[in-house]
């Protein structure tokens, strides 16, 4: 499975092993990305990968369901002015420390 984005609001997933497939669209009826999707990952050796959106909604995703397992936001206590202000860029995933930074 290979994960992508672009500018879109929601991530795509590929069978990479099927020639002409489509992707399925990774989607959240309850907390969608409201906002541009900046990076996107797979975590290595698990069947998750995670989205994050300018507005600073990580989303945490099972591809073997397609289904979102947890919404997170990075600046829990910023109120709504200050999360204006804010642009998300990016994130990494640190395999050593199986952290997102």
């Amino acid at each position: 499975m290979f994960v992508s984005s672009g500018h879109e609001y929601t991530p795509l997933a590929w069978v990479i092993n099927v020639p002409n497939s489509k992707p399925f669209i990774l989607r959240d009826g309850a907390k969608p990305h409201n906002s541009p999707i900046v990076g996107i990952i797979q975590i290595p050796c698990t069947p998750q990968c995670a989205s994050l959106d300018i507005s600073g909604m990580l989303k945490i995703w099972d591809v073997r369901t397609l289904l979102c397992v947890q919404t997170l936001f990075c600046e829990p206590n910023a109120s709504k002015e200050e999360l204006r202000s804010l642009k998300w860029r990016g994130f990494i995933y640190h395999p050593g420390t199986k952290q997102i930074i």
